[in-house]
């Protein structure tokens, strides 16, 4: 491939040739490699040249993560540039950005109101609906994160929206999962990497393609604070509540056992006991809303029971079988979080970090574990 360059008007760089050798003496011997690359090289280049061809050779995708979008942006450039000149004519590949970044249509539409007074909020709703805008980035001069949080996918409903088809999120969603041989390079950020491999190590379906040729992270040294990131977990009375809804709607369609409805309620009002304890720690401790405090000793709930109750509620997701497998996967992992956080107010589970905050006008308590050791390993470049 370097033989090439100077036919093709490249400049050759010896370090950028010696670290797409090392990728490679990596890839060949199934080992992990560590580089860190000088400003100049074109690491870019020097992981995209052994990335086409591995993903030539065994017919399966190369993922490629990054701190942000904007690099995810350059990085496809480049694999288009590179692919072009080095003859790779039909590389398929696709940037998978984070949910927030996509326009909803399903929810723009509930915004659209006849009579309803004109506002920055409808005016964008309107062009969403009319397909004039399916990214964030498709607004010239931008928009503040204000209107566009109410316009963004939030809560996608998948198989279940009538929007799917035309929704840019959903297709991306659907090509970063597609079958082995199906796509090339995978483009995605760290965020989206990790909480795919999170996902596939508690036994639910994956975020991103099954087996990859190789997975590449640029800028690897953001990536602890990433993988922090995704595995603090917060909650809110009202996302508690959600997610109990969500887990008996899913178990009520299976069976119609009474007793759901029992345990349901109890593990609510569980929930209300703790967020009415949180509020008042808050409202004594906190001094403004950013204020994180340390959560006191929760009284008078019975946590170790609603452990059990919360339990019994995965066991009975866990063994479903449904075409609504992704929303299963959902209530499954949500479950699992509330399991957590009762352990941990419990005292049975002294491995993570607790806290409370006034965030976004709710009560939150957030949890993190004080080691990011747990995630799966993989063959990481």
């Amino acid at each position: 491939m370097y033989d090439r360059f100077p036919r093709i008007g490249l400049t050759e760089r010896l370090g950028q040739q010696d670290m797409s050798l090392d990728i490679a003496d990596a890839y060949v011997h199934s080992r992990n490699a560590m580089i860190e690359a000088g400003v100049g090289i074109g690491k870019s280049f020097a992981y995209l040249i052994p990335g086409l061809l591995i993903n030539q050779i065994s017919r399966q995708p190369v993922i490629i993560a990054t701190s942000s979008i904007q690099l995810s942006e350059q990085i496809h450039k480049d694999l288009r540039f590179i692919g072009s000149r080095l003859g790779f004519t039909s590389v398929r590949s696709v940037v998978g950005k984070g949910m927030g970044q996509y326009a909803c249509r399903y929810r723009a539409a509930e915004l659209i109101k006849p009579d309803a007074a004109a506002s920055p909020l409808s005016a964008l709703a309107e062009r969403i609906v009319n397909y004039g805008i399916d990214e964030r980035a498709d607004i010239e001069g931008g928009v503040s994160d204000a209107v566009w949080s109410g316009v963004c996918v939030n809560d996608c409903k998948f198989e279940q929206c009538h929007y799917r088809s035309t929704c840019s999120f959903y297709e991306m969603r659907a090509k970063i999962n597609a079958a082995p041989g199906d796509m090339d390079f995978i483009i995605v950020n760290q965020d989206l990497l990790i909480r795919d491999l999170i996902k596939k190590k508690e036994g639910t379906k994956g975020l991103i393609a099954e087996r990859p040729a190789l997975i590449v992270i640029d800028e690897a040294h953001n990536l602890e604070a990433k993988v922090r990131d995704a595995r603090t977990l917060e909650f809110t009375f009202r996302g508690t509540c959600r997610i109990l809804e969500d887990a008996l709607q899913i178990l009520f369609r299976q069976s119609a056992d009474k007793e759901l409805m029992a345990q349901y309620k109890f593990i609510k009002r569980c929930a209300g006991d703790i967020f009415r304890q949180v509020e008042a720690d808050l409202l004594h401790t906190a001094k403004q809303d950013n204020d994180r405090i340390k959560v006191s000793e929760i009284t008078g709930v019975p946590l170790q029971r609603g452990i059990q109750v919360l339990r019994e509620f995965s066991l009975s997701l866990s063994v479903l079988t449904s075409r609504r497998e992704r929303e299963i996967d959902n209530a499954f992992e949500a479950m699992n979080g509330l399991i957590g956080l009762f352990a941990v107010l419990a005292g049975a589970e002294d491995n993570y970090l607790i806290w409370a905050s006034h965030t976004r006008g709710e009560s939150t308590v957030s949890i993190c574990p004080k080691g990011i050791k747990p995630v799966p390993e993989t063959q990481l470049v």
